[in-house]
């Protein structure tokens, strides 16, 4: 058997062949695989530089602080914004309360300004924001706004809120209060009436007129409000506050005072407690406050006091009247009178406590109710009106030759002496009567 002859070179080289053909297949492979990773390189560089310039350039972006339509001030981006905002509440929170909830009055607006003016605005730094904001804020009338600012109508979105725009206010204790931004209510022109008016049905134009006339009314009030609102920065706040206090004093009438006066029984003690406060605060100054709630520490004692009834007027409190008492009743006088049993007598003295005479004891018993009698020895013979003995009454004057007192009633009479001051007879009769004088009544 004759085999084939094996030609071994030739058969290297067309293994040589296949050989060097799947090298240049793979390096053709390798090399379009290499090309689709440098684009994807490339495109993945120019994107990752777009997010940064674009995060650079909003992080850079300048924010206006806006009140009243006009810009104020500029600060470099949305968090010194945001700060500002911060450091004005906390500058206005009143000391040792804790914040509750934050109100922004009138038009007052914090927003990113118009990518034509970002290289044009002069933008200043927290401090100096805050110090400009509360100028403005606490001087409406005094403060004007920057060059830059009166055409702030072109920054984009001016009439978004502050709270959609920085923050919500970290309250003291490092959680969110509430931010509530006043809205303006939206006015419906005169005219867009006029004509929501005009389809109605032609029968009803005199009533369409009295309301189109309430509407307009309605609208000018709306308008006057509003430009009336001085643009503000409210804060609600509460603290808990130990305090003294008093209790409700304690009264007791007295029918042997006279109505007016008053004496202090006891002094009484301050009590203790607790209340927990709120604080409505407006441009850092309080202007409301209202106690939450209240826990009694310790009581407090009542102060107790006298307060006299003789010669109250109709229709006064014994407790709360502070006034002067009238003669409306002989018997209060006579009430009066006893209460200086045992003064001294003087003659021609005008003391209670180091001596007096009949008649001054009398003129001073009426004077307490508002009644001047005049002075003198004889004097008193011819006061008011003349009543007889059988027809004496408590209060009136008992007029002897040279000796005067005031009659109680059951024959009795109180006068000042000089055996024993002033002192109760138990017989008016006892020397004769010249005259019984009646003093009118209120």
């Amino acid at each position: 058997m004759n085999l084939p002859k094996l030609n071994i070179k030739e058969k290297n080289k067309e293994l040589n062949k296949e050989s060097n053909t799947d090298k240049e297949q793979k390096t053709k492979d390798y090399g379009v695989t290499m090309a689709h990773f440098r684009r994807s390189l490339i495109s993945g560089a120019i994107v990752g530089a777009i997010v940064v310039l674009i995060a650079v350039v909003s992080t850079a972006m300048p924010y206006a602080i806006t009140i009243d339509g006009d810009a104020i001030c500029y600060v470099r981006n949305k968090e010194k914004a945001g700060k500002v905002t911060q450091k004005i509440i906390q500058d206005y929170l009143p000391e040792g309360t804790t914040l509750q909830a934050v109100e922004m009055e009138g038009d007052f607006t914090v927003d990113s300004v118009s990518l034509s003016k970002v290289f044009t605005v002069d933008c200043v730094s927290v401090d100096e924001a805050t110090k400009i904001v509360k100028s403005k804020l606490e001087n409406p009338d005094e403060f004007g706004a920057t060059e830059e600012g009166k055409s702030v109508k072109a920054v984009s979105g001016a009439n978004k809120a502050v709270d959609d725009l920085v923050l919500k206010a970290e309250a003291s204790d490092g959680s969110e209060a509430e931010v509530k931004p006043v809205t303006e209510e939206k006015v419906e022109p005169a005219d867009a009436k006029a004509e929501d008016k005009a389809s109605e049905d032609a029968n009803k134009e005199e009533v369409k007129s009295e309301e189109k006339t309430e509407d307009a009314d309605e609208e000018t009030v709306d308008k006057t409000d509003h430009v009336g609102e001085d643009p503000a920065i409210a804060l609600l706040s509460t603290a808990m506050v130990t305090e003294e206090y008093d209790a409700e004093v304690e009264y007791i009438k007295d029918d042997t005072m006279l109505a007016g006066d008053s004496e202090v029984v006891s002094e009484g003690k301050k009590g203790v407690h607790d209340v927990l406060r709120q604080y409505r605060t407006v441009n850092g100054e309080i202007v409301e406050t209202t106690d939450l709630q209240t826990e009694t520490v310790k009581e407090a004692e009542p102060k107790v006091v006298k307060k006299g009834t003789l010669g109250l007027p109709d229709g006064e409190d014994w407790k709360t009247f502070e006034g002067d008492p009238i003669f409306n009743d002989g018997e209060a006088l006579t009430k009066t009178a006893l209460n200086y049993l045992g003064a001294p007598y003087k003659y021609g003295g005008y003391s209670l406590t180091t001596g007096i005479d009949c008649v001054q004891f009398i003129r001073q018993m009426y004077a307490k109710y508002g009644i001047k009698l005049p002075n003198g020895k004889n004097a008193l013979k011819h006061v008011g009106t003349a009543v007889s003995f059988a027809n004496a009454q408590p209060g009136d004057i008992i007029c002897y030759s040279n000796h005067y007192a005031i009659y109680l009633g059951d024959n009795k009479i109180v006068h000042a002496t000089s055996k024993g001051g002033v002192k109760v007879r138990n017989n008016a009769q006892f020397r004769k009567i010249v005259t019984v004088r009646r003093i009118p009544r209120n």
